[in-house]
C-alpha cells in the first residue's frame, strides 16, 4: 500500500518534471489498417491517434520511427527508442521492456485463412491438428510472436516479411494456409483485390492484447533506468485517465467500421 502510494507520487512528479519530454516510438514500417497506416503520406490509425492524444495530455513531444519489425524490437531492446507500438507480450520481450496493463492499445484476433479453391469438402471445427493433417503448409510472418498451439502444431512453415507477401503466396499456391491478424489481413485483402479469393476459417483461434511497451534501458545508467521506468508508468497512468474520457469514445467510434472488417 505504501509502496503503491510512493510510486503514484513519483509518477505525478514525472508528469510535472518532464513536461515537453521528447519520446521516440519505434514501429513496423508496414501499414496495418486500421491501427497504424499511412494516408496521403501521413501516419494515422487508431493506435497512432490514441498514443498522440495521451502524449499531448502529458505534454510530451511524440515522434514515430519506422523500421523492419525485427529492427524495431532491437531499437527498444538497446534503449535507442523509448517505446515500441503494436507489440504483444512474451518472456523474451519482457526482459527488456515494460508491459503495463494500462498501456494496452487494443486487442487483436487471430485466425486461419485459405483460398476458396482449396477449401473443398472440409469443415474446420477449431481442431488445429486435423487442419494441419489436411493442409500441411502454413504461412507466418517473421519476427512475430505466436502461441505454442500454432508453433508446435505439425505444420510446414512458410515465413514471409509481411501480410502482403503472405497474401500473394497464398493466392499463388506457395502455401495452403495463412495464420494472421483478422482485421488487418482483411483490410490488406481488400486493398490487393483478393477478398473474393481468400476466406477466413472460423472459429477464430485466439485474441491477444497489444501494447505500447517502454524500454528498460538495461545498458544505461541506473538514473536512466529509473527515468525509463517512470516514463512507462506515466504513460500508463495517462492512458488510464484518457480511456475514461468522451474523447476516447469518439476515437473508438471513428474506427468502429474498420474494426468490423
Amino acid at each position: 500500500m505504501i509502496r503503491n502510494l510512493f510510486n503514484f507520487i513519483l509518477v505525478c512528479f514525472y508528469f510535472k518534471a518532464y513536461a515537453n519530454e521528447n519520446i521516440t516510438i519505434a514501429r513496423s514500417e508496414i501499414d496495418y489498417i486500421p491501427n497504424e497506416y499511412h494516408e496521403n503520406g501521413k501516419l494515422t490509425g487508431f493506435h497512432i491517434e490514441l498514443i498522440n492524444a495521451v502524449c499531448k495530455n502529458l505534454d510530451w513531444n511524440c515522434n514515430f520511427e519506422n523500421y523492419p519489425w525485427g529492427r524495431a524490437q532491437e531499437q527498444v531492446k538497446k534503449g535507442k527508442c523509448d517505446a515500441i507500438t503494436y507489440i504483444s507480450i512474451n518472456d523474451e520481450r519482457e526482459s527488456y521492456a515494460y508491459f503495463n496493463k494500462n498501456s494496452i492499445l487494443s486487442e487483436t484476433t487471430y485466425a486461419f485463412f485459405i483460398t476458396k479453391n482449396k477449401l473443398k469438402k472440409f469443415r474446420f471445427t477449431g481442431d488445429i491438428l486435423k487442419l494441419a493433417k489436411k493442409y500441411n503448409s502454413l504461412g507466418l510472418i517473421k519476427n512475430y510472436h505466436y502461441k505454442d498451439e500454432i508453433i508446435k502444431a505439425p505444420f510446414q512453415f512458410e515465413w514471409s516479411a509481411n501480410e502482403e507477401a503472405s497474401a500473394i503466396k497464398l493466392v499463388n499456391g506457395r502455401m495452403n494456409l495463412f495464420f494472421g491478424e483478422v482485421t488487418s489481413f482483411h483490410q490488406n485483402l481488400k486493398r490487393l483485390g483478393y477478398s473474393k479469393d481468400i476466406i477466413q476459417l472460423k472459429p477464430e483461434i485466439y485474441k491477444i492484447p497489444v501494447y505500447l511497451a517502454f524500454t528498460k534501458k538495461l545498458d544505461f545508467s541506473k538514473e536512466d533506468q529509473e527515468k525509463a521506468l517512470l516514463k512507462s508508468q506515466a504513460f500508463a497512468k495517462g492512458m488510464q485517465i484518457f480511456k475514461k474520457t468522451e474523447q476516447y469514445q469518439i476515437l473508438l467510434n471513428k474506427y468502429s467500421n474498420l474494426f468490423a472488417n
